[in-house]
């Protein structure tokens, strides 16, 4: 942007121009969009909002299997009441199953005491720079004089956040609803795809848990004295930048030192890397010595077993793919007392 202003500028004028110039070149100094970037400064939603709406969305994955495996299984009609009032899952207990069939049983008790396991890494940098200059001159008899003088202030920010969310298939599927503040957390849980930001909208976790149940059920994903393990990584980089300049030239010259010529170019960057670490774990059914794991015990080795892979799948990423890595979370897991 270019602005032109005639040969005979009053004084007045051109100091209020000379002000506004300092006074922009300043505030944009001490200013910044934000001092710690957040999810919050780009899509005005929250990192519990985010985690919340994955959790929804897994909750309501796991409930259409459910669904399914009813509709399979001679169930259609409570299979079609579950679908159109949700709110009855959270009876969904082996009272409301006592008449199902027994594989049926099986296959909703197996699934009850899986785990999902969910790391989140939100990777954030915000970059502001801004530079400007002013051009002085004069003229003489036999010539002319000139100065300049600019400026530059590059401010850059970041923050990480990463953190471990780990649920159990039967209580996300029955019991997420609301919080301790009795607010309906997936009420609002409908928004489809995000491709400006991924990791705030719909992630087709469906495909994710899909695919591992297919594994398990018809892949021999499954071993009886084994546990079964599905692993998914999805990262996701969201870039804006933005530039804004311009430039005001004084002119002509005279025998007085004067302002010629103002700039001023402020630019922005904000970068955030977001990844999804998944693992979706089923625990072995019986011990090291071959007896029957209690559901309880087979919970609790799920849990631990999602939590073990969360952290070997973080060092086999931190590691050359090439090394083997010895992270074997059902060796680890062997180690505990359920």
């Amino acid at each position: 942007m270019n602005w032109q202003i005639g040969a005979r500028p009053y004084k007045k004028f051109k100091f209020n121009i000379v002000l506004c110039i300092v006074g922009a070149v300043n505030l944009s100094i001490i200013t910044a969009c934000s001092i710690q970037p957040t999810p919050e400064n780009v899509t005005g939603v929250s990192t519990y909002q985010i985690v919340q709406h994955i959790r929804c969305e897994m909750r309501d994955t796991l409930r259409s299997y459910v669904i399914g495996a009813m509709d399979k299984f001679g169930q259609s009609k409570l299979a079609r009441e579950l679908k159109e009032n949700p709110e009855l899952f959270a009876g969904f207990d082996q009272r409301m199953r006592s008449g199902f069939s027994k594989d049926l049983q099986d296959i909703l008790n197996r699934y009850d005491h899986g785990y999902i396991g969910y790391e989140f890494t939100f990777d954030m940098t915000e970059q502001n720079i801004l530079d400007g200059g002013l051009s002085f001159g004069k003229l003489f008899t036999n010539g002319a004089f000139s100065a300049s003088v600019g400026g530059k202030a590059d401010k850059k920010r970041n923050n990480v956040r990463n953190f471990v969310v780990i649920d159990n298939n039967e209580n996300l599927v029955r019991f997420l609803n609301k919080d301790n503040r009795k607010k309906e957390i997936c009420s609002n849980n409908s928004s489809g795809v995000n491709f400006a930001y991924p990791i705030s909208g719909s992630l087709n976790l469906s495909n994710s848990f899909g695919q591992f149940v297919n594994l398990y059920e018809f892949g021999n994903l499954k071993a009886k004295e084994g546990d079964s393990v599905w692993n998914d990584t999805m990262e996701f980089t969201t870039a804006f930048s933005g530039e804004l300049g311009g430039s005001l030239t004084l002119s002509p010259l005279t025998e007085h030192i004067r302002l010629t010529e103002a700039k001023l170019k402020q630019s922005s960057l904000r970068i955030d890397k977001h990844k999804l670490a998944l693992t979706f774990v089923l625990s072995k059914e019986v011990d090291l010595r071959g007896n029957p794991l209690s559901a309880s015990a087979q919970n609790a080795r799920a849990r631990e077993l999602a939590r073990l892979e969360l952290e070997c799948q973080r060092v086999r990423n931190d590691t050359n793919s090439n090394l083997v890595v010895p992270c074997i979370p059902s060796r680890l897991a062997d180690g505990f007392q359920f």
